[in-house]
């Protein structure tokens, strides 16, 4: 006899209520007609080999036993949106849609080098970044081998849907020095130098 495994709905009676998944080893991997939250079994079966080299459910002689359950849970998603401009010493605020079954843990990393592990449960969830973010751009990603639930085992990491990336333009804090000491004639204009700072026109 060749022993397989099937996924089935009743332990009690698996040839009836197999789902069509055989396998020479009881591993199985999430596919059409499965459902997630919904537990399985997985069950052995013993029969003469078909030509596939596993256990044949139509031959006269066949056994099974009750299977040992299993469900598939959904992997975690993070996405991420947030604001795109901010004035240096400003804080910018991040938006996350995070779905699981717990609390989604994951790190943001920062093209600056700053990094932030975040905790939430799910739905539309928000953080802040700065004040203190450099001038210029800095980008903040998300990586999806960091994120996981908080009901399942650590080797089910997340995914990452888009967008998971933010790019944050940080101004710098715009500044205006007047200077010079000038003695005029009464009816004339003085001509003082202004010294200023910042992106794009600066209006004093």
């Amino acid at each position: 006899d060749t022993i397989s495994y099937v996924i089935c709905t009743n332990p009690n009676n698996p040839f009836a209520s197999r789902i069509g998944y055989r396998s020479p080893v009881p591993s199985f991997a999430f596919g059409p007609g499965l459902s997630t939250g919904t537990t399985y079994y997985i069950c052995p079966l013993a029969g003469d080999a078909d030509m596939n080299g596993l256990a044949d459910s139509t031959s006269f002689c066949k056994d099974d036993s009750p299977g040992t359950p299993v469900r598939f849970i959904p992997k975690p998603t993070v996405s991420m949106t947030g604001s795109r401009e901010i004035c240096q010493g400003d804080s910018a605020t991040l938006t996350f849609n995070i779905t699981g079954n717990g609390n989604v843990r994951f790190t943001m990393f920062g093209s600056d080098g700053t990094s932030q592990q975040l905790n939430f449960a799910p739905g539309t969830r928000t953080t802040k970044v700065g004040p203190g973010i450099p001038s210029g751009k800095v980008v903040y990603k998300i990586d999806p081998s960091t994120i996981f639930d908080s009901t399942q085992p650590n080797n089910c990491t997340g995914d990452t849907l888009v967008p998971s990336t933010v790019v944050i333009t940080v101004h710098p804090t715009p500044t205006a020095t007047i200077s010079g000491n000038q003695i005029i004639c009464y009816g004339d204009s003085p001509q003082l130098p202004i010294t200023t700072t910042g992106d794009g026109t600066i209006t004093v």
